[in-house]
C-alpha cells in the first residue's frame, strides 16, 4: 500500500500552490500596471511636446490678429480725415498687412492617438483626462477660426482689391518686407513676380464705400478670432500644458 499523506502536509502543499498562483497573478498585475504606466508617460510626453508646439503657433495667430486689427483701425482713421495725411506707401503697407491669410500648421497626431485611438482611459488622473478631452474642442475652434479668415479673405477682401486696387503692387510690398527682415506671421508667402511697372495710388480706396465695408468685415473677423484665441483657446491650451508638466514631474 502506498503511503498516505497526512492532512497537515496536504494543507501545506495546498497553501504553497495557492501562494504560487497568487504570486504569479501579483507579478502579472504588477507587470501590466508598469507597462500601462510607461504607456501613459510616453503618451502624455508626446501630447506635451505637441501642445507646446501648438501654443507657439497660437501665439503667432494672436500677433497676426492684433496686427490686422491695428491695420484696419489705421485705414479707418485715415478714411475719416477730411484732408488725408497718410502717404500712398503707408496705405500699401496697411493693405499688405490685411491681405493674405495665416493658417498655422497645428498638430494633433498625439491628441488623436489619445482620443480617436481610444486610449483616454490610460490617463489615470481624472482632471488631466478632462483637460485633454476639452482641448479637442479648443483645437477644432482654433482651426475653424483660421478657416473663417480664409473665407473672408477669398470671398470679401480679395475680390474688392481685384476690382478697385492692384494686387501685384500690394504683393510687392510684402516682398519688400521680407527682404528687409520685417516679415510678420500675418500672411502666407508670396511667390516672386516681376516688379510692378504701373503703380496706382491706393489712397483713393479710402473714399470707396465697398472697400471700407470690406475693411470692416476684415476687422470683425480679426476681432472675433482674437477674442476667442485670447479668452478660450490659448488659456485652455496653457492650462493643459501646465497640467501635463506637473504630472510628468510628479510622476518621475
Amino acid at each position: 500500500m502506498g503511503r498516505r499523506t497526512p492532512w497537515p502536509e496536504k494543507i501545506g502543499e495546498g497553501v504553497v500552490i495557492v501562494a504560487s498562483i497568487l504570486l504569479a497573478f501579483g507579478i502579472q498585475a504588477w507587470w501590466d500596471d508598469r507597462r500601462e504606466a510607461e504607456e501613459e508617460r510616453r503618451m502624455l510626453t508626446a501630447l506635451l511636446l505637441e501642445s507646446q508646439g501648438n501654443a507657439e503657433w497660437l501665439s503667432e495667430m494672436v500677433s497676426y490678429y492684433q496686427a490686422g486689427i491695428a491695420a484696419a483701425d489705421a485705414i479707418q482713421e485715415a478714411a475719416g480725415q477730411t484732408v488725408s495725411t497718410i502717404s500712398s506707401d503707408s496705405v500699401d503697407a496697411l493693405l499688405a498687412t490685411l491681405t493674405g491669410t495665416f493658417t498655422p500648421p497645428l498638430e494633433r497626431g498625439a491628441l488623436d492617438a489619445v482620443l480617436v485611438g481610444g486610449r483616454i482611459d490610460v490617463i489615470a488622473d481624472e482632471d488631466l483626462r478632462r483637460r485633454v478631452a476639452a482641448w479637442e474642442r479648443g483645437f477644432r475652434g482654433a482651426d475653424s477660426q483660421a478657416e473663417m479668415d480664409v473665407r473672408v479673405d477669398e470671398n470679401v477682401w480679395t475680390p474688392v482689391l481685384q476690382r478697385l486696387g492692384s494686387l501685384p503692387q500690394i504683393a510687392a510690398v510684402e516682398r519688400e518686407e521680407v527682404a528687409a527682415g520685417l516679415e510678420l506671421p500675418s500672411r502666407t508667402s508670396v511667390p516672386e513676380r516681376a516688379p510692378v511697372a504701373i503703380r496706382i495710388d491706393h489712397r483713393a480706396l479710402l473714399r470707396e464705400r465697398e472697400f471700407l465695408n470690406a475693411v470692416q468685415q476684415k476687422r470683425w473677423a480679426y476681432e472675433d478670432a482674437l477674442y476667442n484665441q485670447s479668452s478660450f483657446f490659448v488659456p485652455q491650451l496653457d492650462s493643459l500644458i501646465q497640467s501635463l508638466q506637473s504630472w510628468l514631474v510628479l510622476g518621475e
